[in-house]
């Protein structure tokens, strides 16, 4: 999971943590030996599915992603599957991975630890 991407597809930003409106990117490599074949995303919040990602072919040693945004704040996750048909039907679960989408900006739940009054004076 990252929060970027180069322009050969490879994550910038590693992390699992994302701001809503903020793109995921969920990367992958394929195998050098596998044959063609298509890569399919499901992704979820708070344990409920939620929607696909479009259906990607690629090839052996193909690097990519499939990304996708988040409007609230949730516990998401991807399964990325992969389908040797074009629809996925025979899409067969090669990883997932677990996130967090949390709302964006700053907000404290509580008065900081410690605070400058008063800093200008002698």
């Amino acid at each position: 999971m990252a929060s970027a991407v180069d322009s050969n597809y490879n994550p910038t930003k590693v992390t699992n943590t994302f701001a809503t409106k903020q793109t995921i990117y969920a990367t992958f490599k394929i195998d050098t030996n596998a044959p063609d074949g298509y890569v399919q995303g499901k992704w979820y919040a708070d344990g409920k599915y939620a929607f696909s990602s479009k259906t990607l072919a690629v090839k052996g040693d193909f690097l990519g992603y499939l990304s996708a945004e988040y409007n609230i704040a949730t516990q998401g996750a991807v399964e990325l599957y992969w389908c040797t048909q074009s629809n996925c039907s025979d899409g067969k679960l090669a990883d997932v991975a677990n996130f967090t989408v949390t709302t964006s900006g700053m907000h404290l739940t509580q008065p900081p630890a410690l605070a400058f009054m008063d800093i200008n004076r002698p």
